[in-house]
């Protein structure tokens, strides 16, 4: 973005010195032409001021102006006082030389005017030119937005549908349990029938031990004991059922209980998302506010600004209009129509240069305002795709064996000599020792032969250490 500041400062720059190689020829038109009207007089003051409140640029059109009046004002006091001291010491110039004189500042005006038009053109090319690139840059970036717009979207209706999942599953999860539940109870009712049929079977078979004698009674208990025997298979085959659907009821309700983690895990994580987004587009919006704010005051300071200049301008406009008087009384009639023709025709051309002037300002304006708008949109976007960068990021044993670089060790436009330097050493090292490992990851016998070098180094040391015995020198 820094070509960009660059062509808007050459392009304030050459605007600049149209302004005052406009205000001095209007000072030299001034000295040389002093028989100016009051309507001629007033036309290149009042406009300025209306197209500059009118306009977005207001400051810089009225500062513009202000100088202008005030440069007019100080070089008619500067003409009057000439004038008169000429006219004490000298006598009034005649016609002829007047006229000569005329003619050739005509001629030099011309060519500077036709000069400054054919750089004036230039300049609209080339403004026309960045208006196009800015228009296809924003065109880019809307069609970003609304791609960004889409995504969220997906992600509202992905976090409603997984909403609804989770309402399925636990009225899934309801639903099991009751019916769990009603197998228990179904469960302990067959063990306490199975129960009391067992302890009236024991009873039986004490009475058929103490009355063994009888065969009447031994015939009627062999039948009844078939038939608790025939009772007792079918509650067995009942519990073994019933044990069955207990089994399959409970896998089912881990598997439910499984996809209702997984189902409130993933609600999670798109809850969160959607909170760091909210949160973002807070903090954007407060910052927006801000500005807004800020740039609120500052139209108020310019437009009190503005009062204050209309008054003094309104104060010099009646002072000009004094001088006027007083120099048209001092003036031949028969020259003063001539010149005022003449000067007419300067501060019509000179009225079409400055209307000029002020769209190219109020152009140039609006093309720096949007160039600030496009520099935030594309920093908030290289903040969010370094960030989406730095989440998704993970180490890949590749053949070169990058890493990702922490954020504050990448090189950008903005750093000084000495951190570039350290980023840059920082980095080498880095990649130095990541080569370094994947070499020794791959091949296994430099990996040995780096432990074998490190552990005879270090028996090596310890040898020379404990043989070691010191010289005593006296």
């Amino acid at each position: 973005m820094a070509w960009l500041q660059n062509l808007a400062g050459k392009a304030e720059n050459l605007l600049v010195k149209f302004d005052e190689n406009a205000a001095n020829v209007f000072n030299d038109s001034n000295l040389k032409h002093l028989g100016l009207d009051n309507n001629n007089c007033r036309s290149p003051v009042i406009p300025n001021l209306s197209k500059g409140v009118d306009n977005a640029d207001v400051s810089i059109t009225i500062d513009r102006s202000t100088r202008f009046i005030s440069e007019k004002s100080c070089t008619s006091d500067t003409e009057e006082s000439v004038v008169s001291h000429n006219k004490r010491e000298t006598p009034s110039p005649t016609s002829n030389t007047i006229d000569t004189l005329l003619r050739k500042e005509h001629k030099g005006e011309g060519s500077g005017i036709s000069s400054k038009s054919g750089s004036l053109q230039n300049s609209f090319i080339f403004m026309d030119d960045t208006l196009i690139k800015y228009e296809d840059k924003i065109s880019k970036l809307e069609q970003e937005n609304e791609e960004i717009n889409q995504q969220l979207m997906n992600i509202r209706h992905m976090y409603c549908e997984l909403e609804n999942e989770n309402s399925n599953l636990q009225s899934q999860l309801e639903r099991t349990t009751e019916t769990l539940l009603g197998t228990q109870t179904e469960m302990e009712q067959y063990r306490a029938r199975a129960s009391r049929i067992l302890q009236e079977k024991e009873k039986l078979i004490r009475l058929k031990q103490n009355q063994s004698c009888v065969e009447n009674n031994e015939l009627i208990f062999s039948n009844y004991n078939e038939e608790l025997r025939k009772e007792l298979k079918f509650q067995e085959d009942k519990n073994v059922e019933l044990v069955d659907k207990m089994l399959k009821v409970n896998n089912e309700l881990t598997v439910l209980q499984q996809n209702f983690i997984l189902a409130q895990t993933e609600n999670q994580t798109a809850k969160q998302v959607l909170q760091d987004s909210l949160m973002r587009e807070k903090k954007i919006r407060s910052v927006a506010e801000e500005e807004c704010r800020s740039k609120s005051k500052e139209l108020q300071s310019r437009l009190q600004e503005i009062a204050h200049q209309n008054s003094a301008i309104a104060s010099k406009s009646q002072k000009i209009l004094q001088l006027e008087a007083q120099l048209k009384q001092k003036y031949n009639p028969s020259v003063s129509s001539d010149m005022e023709e003449r000067i007419q025709n300067l501060t019509q051309t000179l009225m079409a240069k400055q209307s000029n002037l002020e769209t190219i300002t109020s152009e140039r304006n609006a093309l720096r305002l949007q160039l600030e708008k496009l520099e935030s949109e594309y920093r908030r976007l290289m903040v969010q795709s370094q960030r989406n960068k730095i989440r998704s990021s993970h180490l890949i044993d590749g053949d070169e064996g990058k890493t990702p670089v922490p954020q504050f060790f990448k090189l950008s436009p903005f750093d000084i000599g000495v951190t570039r330097k350290v980023k840059r050493a920082y980095s080498t090292l880095d990649a130095i020792s990541i080569r370094g490992g994947v070499f020794l990851r791959r091949y296994p016998v430099a990996r040995l032969f780096v432990f074998c070098y490190i552990v005879m180094l270090h028996v090596w040391v310890l040898f020379i250490l404990c043989t070691y015995i010191p010289t005593t020198t006296h």
